[in-house]
């Protein structure tokens, strides 16, 4: 008969090092976990430098995505308030290799989160599951033409898709055939009514937190050079 009583030793004591009374037995979960985090530190790499591998998981990812979203280059899901699931059917279809990723990112809450970005990098955000979008900011049907047509992909399309309703444009005017020369132009690539999409594309863009509005200037800090720093570093 097999001996049932519990060690009388922990496995954190067996772990540390001899010096310090332990085994120095190899912790096989800490060892998981590392080469996970190893490989998420590698797929996170959002360089040109990124592996091969890396855009293979994307392409992946894409097929679980919500079908909200229209565009055929779908970004990175740290840089949207999109997560990919651990559990159920879409789960489910994921090679091992990549749910073992997602589950590293979760466990680590991978996310992306700046103190301060500039007017370039708000831009360049997707403009879809943003992460300073509030609830219900998108709408399924409102939102078809401006993936479809206008092929908006990032905030900076977004604001491309609004610069008819800009200030100064006399030009325009509130209505389906509006003659205005950005109205005429998307009227001409498919789009049925633009003023309308850029109503949507401004609602969107007007309801972002601040720290993501690309029309709002970040508070000032202490995290910012001066003048006098920046002359210096030139």
């Amino acid at each position: 008969m097999c001996d049932t009583t519990p060690p009388t030793i922990s496995l954190k004591r067996l772990y540390i090092p001899r010096c310090t009374g332990g085994l120095e037995i190899l912790n096989i979960s800490a060892r998981n976990k590392t080469i996970g985090l190893t490989w998420l530190k590698t797929y996170s790499d959002l360089s040109p430098t990124c592996p091969t591998w890396a855009f293979v998981t994307d392409a992946i990812l894409n097929h679980i995505c919500p079908d909200h979203t229209f565009t055929s280059k779908k970004p990175h899901f740290a840089l949207t308030s999109w997560f990919p699931p651990t559990r159920g059917k879409r789960a489910k279809t994921l090679p091992p290799c990549v749910l073992n990723l997602i589950k590293s990112a979760w466990a680590s809450t991978l996310t992306f989160a700046p103190l301060k970005l500039s007017k370039r990098l708000k831009q360049q955000l997707p403009a879809w599951l943003h992460l300073g979008a509030t609830p219900r900011t998108y709408n399924k049907t409102k939102d078809k033409c401006l993936q479809s047509i206008h092929r908006a992909q990032r905030t900076k399309d977004l604001i491309k898709s609004c610069k008819c309703l800009s200030p100064p444009n006399p030009q325009h005017h509130p209505r389906r055939n509006c003659t205005c020369t950005p109205c005429h132009d998307n009227r001409e690539k498919g789009c049925k009514n633009p003023h309308k999409c850029a109503e949507n594309a401004k609602k969107i863009l007007d309801g972002l937190a601040p720290l993501f509005n690309p029309s709002q200037k970040p508070p000032k800090d202490r995290l910012s050079l001066t003048h006098c720093c920046l002359e210096k570093n030139q």
